[in-house]
């Protein structure tokens, strides 16, 4: 709509407490409250978005609202907007969407079509180095999608396995 594109906080009476406004032609998404080296710090993720797929970065803010750190992708990718957990062991999980030439022909779809592929990055907020990088077509095929190939495959991207979170369990794997 017309409002404010960006972070922001209300207090319980709808006032604004503080605000952060995106840059021009970018968008918030993912706002909340996290914890890095101990302290609570706010995060969210900037970027841009188009048809549920994002490119951009995680912003964390200490305190006092002053800019720590931006967290990227690594080895060529743009986080998507769907997840940006900071975790316990000083690292952030994030999501990437990576459009690929892929052989359709398992779902009924062209040999020369495209998909998404589903990757997950842990990155080391320290360096932004790449700890671990998971791939979905390395580890679930398209035929295990519930999700309907596109009009025209070619053109259009099948989104057989659209990721929208990843955590740690309780025993400190990747779900």
């Amino acid at each position: 709509g017309s409002g404010l594109n960006g972070a922001i906080i209300l207090d319980e009476t709808g006032k604004v407490v503080w605000v952060r406004e995106a840059p021009p032609n970018t968008e918030a998404f993912d706002f909340r409250v996290q914890r890095y080296r101990g302290r609570p710090v706010l995060t969210w993720w900037e970027g841009t978005s188009t048809l549920g797929v994002g490119y951009g970065e995680g912003v964390v803010l200490d305190q006092d609202y002053r800019e720590v750190m931006r967290v990227r992708a690594g080895n060529g990718y743009e986080a998507d907007l769907h997840e940006f957990l900071i975790t316990p062991r000083g690292t952030a999980l994030l999501i990437v969407y990576a459009f690929v030439n892929a052989d359709l022909t398992s779902v009924d779809g062209p040999k020369d079509g495209k998909a998404i592929d589903g990757v997950v990055q842990e990155i080391d907020l320290e360096t932004g180095r790449v700890l671990f990088e998971w791939h979905s077509l390395d580890h679930v095929g398209f035929d295990e999608g519930y999700w309907p190939l596109p009009e025209d495959p070619r053109k259009e991207a099948y989104d057989y396995i659209h990721l929208n979170s990843v955590g740690i369990d309780d025993d400190g794997d990747l779900l």
